[in-house]
């Protein structure tokens, strides 16, 4: 029997991972209000009985998890396609997958982003991401969490993007780059 690996934010397959486990847990929590609701029933042969009313509060949770559910069904997760074709690019730098930035007027899904010294790269797979917006929305954050000087670019071209990640290679480390990529990973879905 092969073990499933639980997949952190930030790795590849994280959104795949999250699609599948939010699913089966909001039909669990749905399923789990239905048993007693039906257990309810049969044994008092009524609606009118304390199980009906812990079914129907089962289903806040249930709830709240089918719109997470939603929310990961909804999301972009980077392709293997682009995977193959960074990865090797990436290296030593400080990066993470399948990130979706939400803001109040639009969300944007980042199939990859790192991290060197000041600078903040990212690509992007969605053709309906507008990366100007997504810049400005970084950018905003980042200096809400007190991180100022930052440089923001979002590609949408796999080639021009791995030739920013190798002139990134060539830069210093600022010390800070995990606590930034946690910011990123606080942010997104």
């Amino acid at each position: 029997m092969r073990k499933t690996q639980r997949v952190t934010k930030g790795q590849y397959g994280y959104m795949v991972y999250q699609k599948k486990f939010t699913m089966i847990r909001s039909i669990s929590y749905f399923g789990i209000s239905l048993a007693i609701y039906i257990m309810g029933r049969i044994s008092t042969g009524t609606n009118a009985n304390l199980l009906s009313i812990v079914a129907v509060l089962g289903c806040l949770p249930a709830s709240k998890s089918m719109v997470n559910a939603i929310m990961f069904l909804r999301a972009k997760e980077c392709s293997e396609d682009l995977h193959r074709k960074i990865e090797p690019a990436v290296g030593e730098l400080d990066g993470g997958y399948d990130f979706l930035l939400t803001s109040y007027s639009a969300n944007f899904a980042l199939s990859h982003v790192v991290i060197r010294g000041n600078n903040l790269c990212g690509i992007t797979e969605d053709p309906k991401c507008d990366v100007a917006k997504a810049q400005q929305h970084l950018d905003d954050l980042f200096r809400q969490n007190s991180f100022k000087g930052m440089t923001f670019k979002i590609f949408t071209e796999p080639g021009k993007y791995t030739e920013r990640l190798q002139q990134l290679q060539k830069l210093e480390k600022s010390g800070q780059e995990a606590e930034m990529l946690q910011l990123v990973g606080n942010i997104s879905l």
